[in-house]
């Protein structure tokens, strides 16, 4: 009798247990998993206005019905009616689609949108900017000398140098003899300096030059054209054919400079301080122009002209009566923004192009001011808002990589000091590879049987002994 009554009381519950267990197995049998959107990029990386920018992306997933391009271009002062463009498969699970930018655009954001089991998955914003073309490296070539020739006493070196970017942006040329300074020559897209073979010693030597656009040098180790080698061959010249020497004692080299400032120098000629002729100024790409005094020296600059320049070149040159001279160049930097001085920002962790599969990454890196003190450090992770990091001189931000799509993700940071001066934006690439944890079937099932299975022990040996 016991036995029916407990029969009575478990079988109800078994049979709701088995039952339920059976309607949630076929319900997540039955589900739709949410597609996976990745390798989104673009073509051309920094397209010009009006061109055709053709964008791909890999989309897994089952029940796909759609797969469509969103995308809205702005200009300077609107944004236009946001496109949604079908993407074509190009093979597997790859799919690509074009959008012709406009005349006018200087942006455009899209994301990837995949219709899956009547519901609609997107990826996140990505913005792309037009017509900031990166800068070409400007080049630079050696006229005279020619390889391998002998050269004595004075001799003109002469070049040309240009831009792709337009030979308007070129800032200046240099030359240097084997590891010796770099000078600046006289003129740009046409250059010449003249030499004093004198003050090498008699052998071969190797002649550089380099053009500089404000951003880049042209290449030197890389470029055939940008070197020379040539052989020295003088006479040992009497002692009164020495050429003088030249010094500059204000200002130092390196240093920051504002306003109106006195250079000063002096000169020195080994065959007797009468002979020193003149000595020369030259301030950045300008031309020569006459210090005053010889032995010792001075020149007036008025720096208010210039607001912020650095490696600005102060070169000075003495001739003799013969005609021999030397020079000295020293690069300083012209500030007049009031004395403030721009702050500076590294990022030290993580290295640039690491790998990282973490969900949570700390960025962290330091930041300067070397005449005051950061008030903020701002970060941007893959073309998005700016946001607020934690410290200043030592500072960190954590990054979520969940909230990211896996691939390529360019970060930058930027610093203000204490007169909201920013320095310039320091850069890294991180290769997101973030796997989430996946689940582990029905839960509870297990359970539950195992439940279900003891019931049922109990009720036959209920009836067993029964009977």
């Amino acid at each position: 009798m016991i036995g029916k009554k407990i029969f009575r009381i478990i079988l109800p519950v078994i049979l709701t247990t088995i039952i339920s267990a059976n309607l949630f197995v076929t319900y997540n049998t039955n589900a739709v998993s949410a597609p996976t959107i990745k390798n989104i990029d673009h073509v051309p990386y920094t397209p010009s206005a009006g061109e055709i920018v053709t964008v791909y992306s890999t989309v897994d997933g089952s029940s796909i019905t759609s797969v469509k391009l969103w995308s809205e271009q702005c200009s300077s002062t609107q944004c236009f009616l946001s496109e949604e463009t079908p993407m074509t498969n190009i093979g597997g699970n790859e799919y690509k689609a074009s959008v012709k930018l406009r005349n006018e655009s200087i942006n455009m954001t899209y994301r990837i949108e995949v219709e899956s089991g009547g519901t609609t998955y997107k990826s996140s914003n990505i913005t792309l900017n037009v017509g900031v073309a990166a800068n070409n490296r400007p080049c630079c070539r050696i006229m005279k000398p020619k390889d391998n020739i002998v050269l004595s006493n004075n001799f003109t070196i002469t070049g040309i140098a240009g831009d792709p970017d337009g030979d308007n942006t070129l800032e200046k040329v240099e030359i240097k003899v084997d590891n010796g300074q770099w000078v600046i020559t006289d003129g740009l897209t046409s250059w010449s300096y003249q030499l004093d073979t004198t003050q090498f010693t008699n052998g071969q030597h190797t002649l550089y030059a380099r053009a500089y656009d404000g951003e880049n040098y042209s290449g030197i180790e890389d470029d055939t054209y940008n070197r020379v080698l040539f052989t020295i061959q003088n006479e040992e010249q009497p002692s009164e054919n020495l050429a003088p020497t030249i010094s500059i004692t204000f200002p130092e080299n390196n240093a920051t400079v504002k306003g109106i400032i006195n250079i000063t120098g002096t000169a020195n000629d080994p065959n007797g301080d009468n002979t020193i002729d003149r000595v020369e100024i030259k301030l950045g790409n300008g031309n020569w122009q006459h210090a005053i005094g010889t032995v010792h020296w001075h020149y007036l600059w008025d720096t208010t002209s210039i607001n912020y320049q650095e490696d600005y070149p102060i070169q000075a040159r003495v001739y003799d009566i013969n005609e021999s001279f030397s020079d000295k160049i020293i690069y300083v930097t012209v500030n007049n923004q009031g004395g403030n001085l721009r702050p500076t920002i590294t990022i030290t962790s993580p290295e640039n192009g690491a790998t990282v599969t973490e969900k949570i990454v700390k960025i962290e890196g330091t930041a300067n001011d070397p005449d005051g003190s950061i008030s903020t450090v701002r970060i941007r992770i893959r073309g998005g808002e700016w946001k607020t990091a934690s410290g200043t001189t030592s500072w960190s931000y954590n990054l979520d990589t969940s909230t990211l799509l896996n691939g390529p993700v360019t970060i930058k940071v930027v610093a203000y000091d204490d007169k909201n001066l920013a320095s310039q934006e320091a850069t890294i690439t991180l290769n997101i590879q973030y796997q989430p944890g996946k689940g582990n079937g029905t839960p509870g099932f297990e359970i539950i049987f195992m439940i279900t299975a003891i019931l049922i022990i109990l009720f036959l040996r209920g009836r067993k002994n029964e009977y």
